[in-house]
């Protein structure tokens, strides 16, 4: 009798540990945090998060174009360098970044807030051209840009103006009579 209380206590108190162990290891993972754009181009986007190390095999980046429906864009096992390409130019998306045990997304889980990233726009077809000046200042209007939403004009990497309509003017008082090369 007493060797057959013997093993189920322990049966018990291996039982436990186990699921003790099992509940904490979720119980620890929290939902990804730190997701923000690093880079875009006409065509494409990259994101990443902080690391949620030792809690998943891999991270999935899902994109919405509504905030609602999300399709799983890429995965990584890092939280760096989560890219997706053969987006529209100049386009506004939704991003989140969630954990999951494989590539295929089995177990999707703990997903982030969601984010706006946007695409770059396409200025393969921009075209530029002086629309007004003053004795201190001048007007650049940009047309072709599909998708640009501001406009700025740059002089030696300094930002002379900055617009979210196409026509930008100079907010910088410029020397009367100067030569400037944008």
């Amino acid at each position: 009798m007493k060797k057959i209380c013997k093993i189920v206590l322990t049966c018990f108190a291996i039982s436990l540990l186990v699921l003790l162990g099992a509940g904490t290891t979720k119980a620890a993972e929290s939902k990804v945090t730190g997701v923000k754009q690093t880079d875009a181009s006409s065509t494409s986007i990259d994101v990443e998060c902080d690391s949620q190390l030792g809690f998943s095999d891999y991270y999935i980046l899902q994109l919405s174009n509504d905030g609602v429906s999300w399709a799983n864009a890429a995965y990584s096992s890092s939280c760096t360098g989560l890219s997706e390409y053969g987006l529209n130019s100049g386009k506004t998306y939704y991003a989140r970044i969630a954990l999951a045990d494989d590539s295929y997304g089995k177990n999707i889980r703990n997903y982030s807030d969601r984010i706006e990233v946007v695409t770059a726009p396409d200025t393969s077809k921009l075209k530029v051209y002086q629309s007004d000046a003053t004795t201190s200042s001048i007007s650049m209007t940009g047309v072709g840009a599909v998708g640009a939403n501001y406009y700025q004009i740059v002089y030696n990497g300094r930002i002379l103006g900055a617009s979210r309509s196409p026509k930008v003017t100079t907010s910088v008082r410029l020397s009367p009579g100067a030569r400037y090369w944008l």
